[in-house]
């Protein structure tokens, strides 16, 4: 598990720019990410990618095994760069392509879609009020549109962005004492103070 942690980390270093597309946030934090070029430039560069990949895999830094698994995320994340933009009738399309050509699972397809729906409706409704975004949200239930899991998970990610927005412009220690009262609340997690916090001081240290 460490070794490929430890490789993870190495494709992380590597393909530094866009966090790969992620199940959870968990693995988000494991995952290699890609580079993303100037604008007007094709974003991705896959066969650099890959040879850069062999190249660790001639010098024995990573294994074959380790070198397909980063890979399989910087794809992952080209497929999903490559799709976001598209309308939702070309989005099923070039989905199905992949799909039907082996280069994603079902699975994975859906995992996508949902991201990007989600992504658009939280756009949608973060700059509602509280009460019609949670009216907004039980309609897109209510229509089938997504899952209340996936709802609540929305109105989730915008407390927590609306609760380290408020702290921002707090003294250090204010901003501790706040933030420790929202992980109390359930606001935001743990984790999500300390990567505020640890943001903060790399800010301040520049």
């Amino acid at each position: 598990m460490k070794k490929l942690i430890s490789t993870l980390l190495i494709g992380a270093t590597l393909l530094s720019g866009v966090a790969v597309f992620a199940d959870s946030t968990q693995m988000q934090q494991r995952r290699p990410v890609t580079k993303v070029a100037p604008a007007g430039q094709k974003e991705f560069n896959v066969d650099s990618i890959k040879e850069r990949i062999e190249s660790l895999v001639a010098e024995g830094r990573i294994t074959r095994e380790e070198a397909d698994e980063i890979l399989s995320r910087v794809n992952e994340v080209s497929y999903y760069e490559e799709i976001k933009n598209l309308t939702p009738e070309e989005r099923t399309v070039k989905i199905d392509q992949l799909v039907a050509e082996g280069k994603i699972t079902r699975e994975k397809a859906d995992q996508m879609i949902a991201k990007i729906i989600d992504g658009e409706i939280l756009n949608e409704v973060k700059s509602l009020t509280p009460e019609q975004r949670e009216a907004r949200l039980d309609q897109l239930v209510a229509e089938g549109k997504i899952t209340r899991e996936r709802a609540n998970a929305i109105l989730v990610k915008i407390k927590a962005s609306e609760a380290l927005q408020e702290v921002k412009n707090l003294t250090p220690e204010e901003r501790q004492a706040r933030l420790e009262e929202l992980v109390a609340e359930g606001a935001i997690t743990r984790e999500q103070a300390d990567e505020f916090l640890n943001r903060g001081t790399k800010t301040k240290n520049r």
